[in-house]
């Protein structure tokens, strides 16, 4: 049986347990604000050895992503808002789902990379 979103199970070597897939590295980003932002956080990483697998977002005003730094594909990210009473806006026509995502204080969403599509998708809401 497959893992955490069908990734594979392996074996963790003499204990003869299972280890998970896990997400990378945490990267604080302080998004900027406007209407149609493209998010280019510094020292993203898109490495398969060592990926940014949590952005901890700062918002300093209402904001709607219309993209993200590109990541390898079948890359996950969890975003978290993790600063600023305000909203951070994902459009379905950008990160896909059924509708706008719309993320406030301490609200995360899990996004993948979808090299096909050449984008971020949304695995939960």
């Amino acid at each position: 049986m497959g893992g955490f979103f069908g990734c594979p199970n392996t074996s963790s070597g003499g204990s003869g347990g299972t280890s998970f897939a896990t997400l990378g590295a945490r990267l604080p980003f302080t998004s900027p604000a406007g209407a149609a932002v493209a998010a280019a956080p510094a020292g993203f990483s898109s490495s398969q050895a060592s990926p940014t697998g949590r952005l901890l977002v700062t918002l300093a005003a209402d904001t709607t992503w219309v993209s993200l730094t590109a990541g390898y594909d079948g890359q996950m990210l969890e975003l978290v808002v993790v600063a600023g009473n305000f909203t951070l806006t994902l459009p379905q026509a950008d990160f896909g789902g059924v509708g706008d995502h719309v993320l406030g204080l301490n609200n995360a969403i899990l996004l993948y990379y979808d090299t096909t599509d050449g984008a971020w998708q949304v695995t939960s809401p």
